[in-house]
């Protein structure tokens, strides 16, 4: 490929004593005698590298032939050299601006051309193989990025009492960050760290340092971050060839008490955020892989109702607010957190707005991790509703709750179009329009789900009697008799039926429980593809 020459001239007998002195040389010689027919040569699966081309042609001569060149095709693959017998500086300068990449004048001396021919084939060569080592990094790029993509958890734990999210946002193509969140038992257990500097190095770091991690999990369900800390830091030396280290918070929620236990290597302090925000109290401890022999406090503290704490890698505190001061110290950051709660990846991704603004759109300095634990109980609520006139206000106070829970958009206007539904029901079909009747509901929502179920004072039916209104043979039948009432029979169930994950009907048919499953929330990767 590299002996491949394409040589471009007009003059026959130019073109024979170009072509065999490359010829003797070696060279694989391709002649033709104008641009049109050069561009053609260069659209085969192996077109030559080296290109000869004389500039004084007709049909095309070699300024525009060498323009089209670079325009058309992968102008680094092409070394180009124009032949001319115009010895003016300005001429030689006019075709290297065209895109040549030497110039020759004629008549030429047959060793200078063939050494500036080598030359161009040294070149040729040196690109190549750039360009195969280009391609060898970026698919180590790709597969440390799939292993760092992989890496964290994606799929958080869905738990009555605390709402989780995270994100994952590295300064370049890969980062050393890692994190894990697990629930078992009614614990969940969680660490997030970072491995020093950037790139390919830092990523594997972290895949390794995460499997160490994984290796000694038993120690944060046994619910003692400290030991957690130190049979990580004891391991990863062993593995270590260089003095690297990695910082790394470790932390147990229990559910039951609602009390944090922790232990840090070195890594940022969580905050919480409730009535006011707090940084959590310090424990003593070094980065992991300081030493084979390390020890670190751990300490338990009670966790507020209706709190959020907020964990983040070290990138987070390095980033300056509009007054200059830490993002963490700034009052609009504070404010994010005193907003009413939404869904947990929405917030997220609002987070990193608010961050990508304040660092003006430009790459972070280091990987940013981030991870949100909302603790939210359960609400039990109960409601009486004699006609549609207070069904607003029911529904208002149902969704508002809902929404409480970091639920998508759409989650709860599915489930207050259920309520609807079913409560209209109750008041038409059940109590008969008899406001004299109650239609009771009882509602109850947390961090997994929302349930109502909704009960009328009425004699109750069989749910099953209801004919489909998505019947086709029943459908063709009532337009033809255009009965909107009977129509509409049977619509309200079926559209609840379509949009809750369970519909329960009582024996009697006077009591309904509508239950909706919260998505759960998932981790906004930011991995940039190579």
């Amino acid at each position: 490929m590299h002996n491949k020459i394409l040589v471009v001239d007009d003059d026959a007998v130019s073109r024979a004593v170009i072509s065999a002195v490359l010829t003797q040389n070696d060279f694989t010689v391709t002649p033709v005698s104008d641009g049109v027919q050069a561009l053609a040569e260069l659209n085969i699966t192996e077109p030559p590298r080296i290109i000869i081309l004389d500039i004084e042609m007709p049909v095309m001569n070699g300024y525009e032939t060498c323009r089209k060149i670079r325009t058309r095709f992968d102008a680094e693959k092409y070394y180009i050299i124009m032949l001319s017998g115009k010895t003016d500086k300005k001429e030689v300068v006019f075709g290297l601006t065209q895109g040549a990449d030497d110039y020759v004048i004629k008549p030429f001396d047959s060793e200078e051309l063939l050494a500036r021919v080598k030359t161009g084939r040294r070149i040729i060569k040196m690109q190549i193989e750039m360009a195969e080592k280009l391609r060898i990094e970026e698919e180590r790029l790709k597969e440390a990025a799939y292993a760092q993509r992989n890496l964290n958890s994606i799929d958080l734990p869905v738990h009555a009492l605390v709402r989780t999210a995270a994100a994952y946002l590295p300064s370049t193509q890969l980062g050393g960050d890692f994190f894990h969140v697990h629930e078992r038992n009614g614990k969940i257990f969680f660490y997030i760290g970072d491995c020093e500097g950037h790139g390919i190095s830092a990523a594997m770091d972290s895949v390794l340092v995460k499997s160490v991690c994984d290796r000694h999990s038993a120690h944060l369900i046994n619910n003692m971050p400290a030991q957690f800390l130190s049979a990580v830091s004891s391991d990863i030396i062993l593995y270590w060839r260089f003095e690297k280290y990695c910082t790394l918070f470790a932390g147990i929620i229990d559910t039951d008490t609602m009390k944090l236990t922790y232990a840090n290597a070195n890594a940022p302090l969580p905050v919480l955020f409730g009535t006011k925000s707090s940084v959590l109290p310090s424990v003593r401890g070094v980065h992991i892989g300081f030493d084979t022999e390390l020890e670190f406090e751990e300490k338990t503290i009670p966790l507020a109702d209706n709190c959020r704490m907020f964990v983040f890698s070290d990138a987070l505190p390095e980033i300056k607010g509009t007054e200059r001061m830490s993002v963490l110290t700034s009052p609009c950051f504070s404010g994010l957190f005193s907003q009413p709660r939404g869904c947990a990846s929405d917030e997220i991704s609002g987070l990193l707005a608010y961050i990508r603004d304040l660092n003006t759109g430009l790459p972070l300095a280091d990987d940013l991790t981030l991870l949100l634990f909302d603790f939210t109980r359960p609400v039990d609520l109960q409601f009486a509703v004699r006609d549609e006139n207070g069904l607003t206000g029911v529904l208002d106070q149902i969704e508002k709750t809902v929404s409480g829970y970091g639920t998508y958009t759409e989650e709860t206007k599915k489930f207050r179009v259920a309520c609807r539904e079913m409560i209209v029901n109750g008041l038409t079909h059940g109590n008969k329009s008899d406001t004299g009747k109650k239609v009771t509901v009882q509602f109850h929502a947390d961090n997994i789900h929302a349930e109502a179920v909704i009960t009328d004072d009425g004699d109750g039916f069989d749910p099953n009697s209801v004919p489909s209104p998505d019947d086709p043979v029943r459908l063709a039948a009532l337009l033809e008799k255009d009965d909107q009432s009977a129509y509409t029979h049977g619509r309200g169930i079926f559209m609840t039926r379509m949009v809750m994950h369970e519909v329960q009907y009582s024996r009697k048919g006077n009591s309904v429980k509508i239950v909706i499953n919260f998505s759960p929330a998932r981790t906004v990767l930011e991995v940039k593809s190579t």
